[in-house]
């Protein structure tokens, strides 16, 4: 193939994106992992993962791809946040900060069931569930009237589902009736309808008294239709502003809350970052329903070099132009056939992106160079590295300094690398975490790896417990063999880190 041919089919090359909301090949390109299958099969509630580890590439996989496949065995998605977008709940900011931690979990509660009933029970599209359960159904919408679940008669958004709620609990600033949308909820304390006999021993002080009416009242809407129920909620790093009290109090109360369905007739699927779920808990006040919320947490998202090297060759492969080229059969690659997907790797990239003897292959370089002081490597980080390569294998190509007919070659994984590393600082540390972000530069143009003496010096007495958050954020590891500390290799170019070290 000619320089110019080349050109072109790198052109031609989409990759998706590195954020899975805007990812356009995210189901062709599909990685099945582990938790894929355990969430597909209804076997976890909680996913956790940090950023750009695959828990929104997941919730849209099973709420937009998936979704005719579990309606074949009865089993509904309802989201409830949006999937693109700035999260609705940004706009009741002010009035969200009035909750204390039980209002919030009346909040949730009454959510929940609001979004059971209007994305559910009223909606057209699911009448043909509800056939011969036309009694129960009327007998859930009068549990809910009872107990005043708000109705949103003229639109079923997110907004206005959320606003009518928030209008139904007790609010600290007041009864005011009129909303910012100049809509007009009354907001009345919840009235408890009275207690379902037999539910009596069972009413904690925490627990609205409605919820149990409701709880069975839906319960037997979903047993007697054979209908499963799954609310998902994905993004919760945006619908509140980060380590805030606010932020604390909301997911505190919302992973409470999910002991209130404890059936399998109704999931609540939550997709959180690992280091937010980790903060949530911590504290003196401690935290009830962990044993039950752990029961159904699956594994820490986590991708193996073999996961990244089937994820990078699906990614090409969408591309007709390129698997002609590199002679990929789709099929096998659809398969997960790994030794198929060696080959193909192997014929686009080269053996080693730094030659020698002791140097690693290609794989092992960039699955090292994307992992963080955790261990973990993101398909964003490495998606991103691969658009960062691709642009400059075009510029090398263009200038005449690369020659092979690679997809990509090592002096553009090389560039690609050092643009990855500068992105990852400044999106990922400076812009996640402000509040470490003082003692983060500290470390700027000198060496990658530290003790105990330069670790004092670059952050006083107390580097012990900031050492301890660096190393949970994945901006430090310690290492294996000396009593040292080591920044990874991602972070190294953007905060002008040299090999070596600092003592």
């Amino acid at each position: 193939m000619i320089r110019a041919e080349l050109v072109r089919l790198i052109n031609a090359i989409d990759l998706g994106a590195p954020v899975a909301e805007h990812d356009t090949v995210l189901y062709e390109a599909r990685i099945e992992t582990t938790a894929f299958q355990d969430l597909f099969r209804d076997r976890v509630d909680l996913i956790p993962g940090t950023k750009g580890s695959g828990k929104t590439a997941l919730f849209r996989l099973v709420s937009e791809f998936l979704q005719p496949f579990l309606l074949k065995t009865r089993t509904v998605i309802l989201t409830g946040v949006e999937a693109t977008g700035d999260p609705v709940f940004h706009a009741f900011k002010k009035r969200f900060e009035e909750l204390n931690e039980m209002e919030f979990q009346n909040f949730w509660r009454v959510y929940f069931v609001a979004l059971l009933l209007e994305k559910f029970i009223k909606q057209e599209d699911y009448k043909d569930l509800l056939v011969h359960v036309e009694n129960e159904v009327k007998y859930f919408v009068e549990q809910c009237r009872k107990a005043k679940i708000p109705e949103v008669n003229h639109s079923r958004s997110f907004k206005d589902i959320v606003e009518a709620v928030l209008c139904r609990i007790k609010l600290k600033f007041g009864n005011a009736e009129a909303s910012e949308e100049g809509m007009s909820y009354s907001a009345v304390e919840i009235e408890p309808a009275e207690a379902v006999s037999g539910h009596k021993e069972n009413q904690g002080e925490d627990t609205p008294m409605f919820l149990n009416e409701i709880h069975d009242a839906i319960l037997a809407v979903l047993k007697k239709s054979g209908v499963k129920v799954w609310t998902m909620l994905d993004r919760l790093d945006e619908v509140f502003p980060r380590r805030t009290k606010l932020e604390r109090k909301a997911l505190r109360a919302l992973l409470a809350t999910t002991r209130n369905f404890p059936t399998a007739s109704i999931r609540i699927k939550l997709f959180l970052r690992d280091d937010i779920f980790e903060s949530v808990l911590v504290g003196h006040e401690g935290f009830t329903a962990l044993t039950h919320i752990e029961a159904r947490r699956c594994p820490t998202l986590r991708w193996s070099p073999k996961d990244i090297q089937l994820l990078i060759v699906k990614r090409f492969s969408t591309n007709s132009r390129v698997r002609t080229f590199f002679k990929i059969d789709r099929r096998l690659i659809e398969q997960n056939d790994m030794e198929h997907a060696v080959e193909v790797f192997n014929r686009m990239f080269p053996i080693q992106v730094v030659p020698g003897k002791r140097q690693s292959g290609t794989l092992d370089w960039l699955y090292h160079h994307c992992e963080d002081g955790r261990g973990v490597v993101t398909p964003r980080d490495v998606i991103d590295l691969l658009e960062f390569a691709l642009k400059g294998q075009v510029d090398n190509l263009n200038r005449g300094v690369e020659k092979s007919e690679l997809l990509v070659g090592a002096l553009a994984l090389k560039e690609a690398f050092v643009e990855l590393s500068k992105k990852k600082c400044r999106t990922y540390l400076e812009a996640e975490f402000p509040e470490f972000w003082p003692d983060i530069k500290k470390f700027e143009n000198s060496k990658a790896e530290h003790n105990e003496q330069s670790l004092t010096k670059l952050l006083g007495e107390k580097w012990k417990d900031k050492v301890e958050d660096l190393m949970a954020l994945g901006f430090l590891k310690q290492h294996p063999k000396r009593n040292t500390f080591v920044v990874p290799f991602i972070f190294r170019v953007g905060m002008s880190l040299r090999q070596g070290k600092a003592f």
